[in-house]
This record gives C-alpha cells, sequence and structure tokens, in this order.
C-alpha cells in the first residue's frame, strides 16, 4: 500500500511494495539530495522509517487530497516545505499524527541540514512560523484550484460571493501571494 507514495497514484495487483524515503518523484534532485545526505551522516536510508515529501507549490493538487496521507501507517512523514506551502503544512501536521515534522526549505543549508539531523535522530521538527489554513479554507482552495469560478462555488456552498471572496483573500495572504494566477506561475517556476 506503500506505493502510492513511489508513484502518486493508487498501487496496482501485484506490484512490489517497497518504502520510499522521498516522495513525490517528481524532484530527482530532492531525492538525491536527502539520500546524499543520509548517505554522508552514514545512515542507511533503507533504515528510517521515515518519508521526506516534497511539499512544494509544484505538488499542490497532490496534497490537497489527504489520501496521500493513508499510505504512510509505517513511517514518520517529514514535510520539506516552501514558504507558500508552509501553511497548508502546518495544518497536516496539527491534524495528522503521521506527520511527524516541518522542515521549510528557506534559510542557510546548514539550518535545514540540522533539521535533518534532528528527524534522523528521532526528534520531532516544528517550523517558527504557526500559520496554517483552515479545513474550510483547505476545502475551498481545492476547488478553486481545479478551476471552479467563484460564482459557482458560492452557489455551491449558498454563501454569497463577497465571502467567497474573502475566504479566498485569506488562503492567498496566508500563503504570501496575492492573485489565484500566483499559484500556477509559482508553480511552474519551482518545477523549471
Amino acid at each position: 500500500m506503500l506505493n502510492i507514495l513511489d508513484f502518486g497514484c493508487l498501487p496496482q495487483a501485484g506490484s512490489p511494495s517497497k518504502r520510499p524515503l522521498t516522495w513525490p518523484d517528481t524532484n530527482k534532485y530532492f531525492r538525491e539530495g536527502i539520500v546524499g545526505y543520509c548517505n554522508s551522516v552514514n545512515t542507511s536510508p533503507e533504515q528510517l522509517k521515515v518519508v521526506f515529501v516534497d511539499f512544494q507549490l509544484a505538488n499542490l493538487r497532490l496534497f490537497l487530497e489527504q489520501d496521500w496521507l493513508m499510505y504512510s501507517a509505517c513511517n514518520r512523514i517529514v514535510l520539506v516545505t516552501d514558504s507558500y506551502l508552509l501553511p497548508l503544512a502546518n495544518y497536516y501536521k496539527s491534524m495528522f499524527r503521521q506527520v511527524d515534522s516541518v522542515i521549510q526549505r528557506t534559510g542557510e543549508s546548514s539550518d535545514i541540514f540540522a533539521k535533518i539531523d534532528h528527524v534522523i535522530a528521532g526528534e520531532r521538527v516544528s517550523s517558527t512560523s504557526q500559520v496554517r489554513l483552515s479545513s474550510r479554507e483547505i476545502c475551498l482552495l481545492r476547488t478553486l484550484i481545479h478551476g471552479v469560478t467563484v460564482g459557482d462555488l458560492a452557489n455551491r456552498l449558498r454563501l454569497s460571493p463577497k465571502t467567497v471572496y474573502a475566504l479566498r483573500h485569506n488562503i492567498l495572504g496566508k500563503m504570501g501571494l496575492t492573485k489565484m494566477n500566483d499559484i500556477f506561475t509559482q508553480a511552474y517556476h519551482s518545477v523549471r
């Protein structure tokens, strides 16, 4: 069942089960960096019961669905996040016990490696920011990211469009963005 962490989708019948160290496998540099660092500190990645999640804006659609958490029962999850998704990472850490730590990837590389050392030692790491999205904001973001207009969303939720705009503004503010289009623009630039 842990194959979803490797491929970003449900496992196929008869497929071999292996425990990933990183997920999703969309960023080879992230994986090579984590594996390389573990090897450099004489820690066998296979012995760690940790999944380092590349929690960046480019992977936002994957993280808005909570299914990815169900396949991690045997692993501690460490979210290595960019500043845009820090509020979403903080939400997951507060709501789901599998999410063990949140490492923000901004700042000095020595600070990031020190936090990874704490994780390898079995300790928990939290971000300094406590800003997080609410369940309602995540539901709204999930719908907006799929292209539903504010008017249609207001009708579905039986809210005024003004309320939906205010919620959207709050979400974007917490993420450090100003427009919905910024989500797609930043995601594009982060994978280039």
